[in-house]
Parts: structure tokens; C-alpha cells; sequence
């Protein structure tokens, strides 16, 4: 169970990078750009990627 744990933090660590590790420019926090909406889905899909990591037992 711990090493499972351990598995899914790596991957959403993994996937935190693949997601976020590109954006580090001021239009991801410009709520008035096309750019922050797509980012705004690509967190969803990430937060919904990593709730089902963890709802997986």
C-alpha cells in the first residue's frame, strides 16, 4: 500500500511537470488571455487526473 502511494505521488509529480513545467509565463495567471482558458482545462483535466490516482485503492 505505501509503495503504491509512493507510485501514484511520482506520477503526479510527473504530471504536474509534464502540465505546468512548460507554463511559467505571466499569461498563465492573465485571466483576460485565450491561453489562461486553455490552461485553466489543462489543471481541470490535472486535478481530475490526480483524483482518480488517489480514488484508485
Amino acid at each position: 500500500m505505501r509503495e503504491e502511494m509512493m507510485v501514484n505521488m511520482v506520477r503526479m509529480e510527473e504530471l504536474k511537470l509534464h502540465y505546468l513545467g512548460h507554463e511559467r509565463q505571466p499569461s498563465f495567471y492573465n485571466n483576460g488571455s485565450e491561453k489562461s482558458v486553455v490552461n485553466k482545462t489543462l489543471k481541470t483535466r490535472l486535478l481530475i487526473a490526480i483524483s482518480s490516482l488517489f480514488g484508485r485503492r
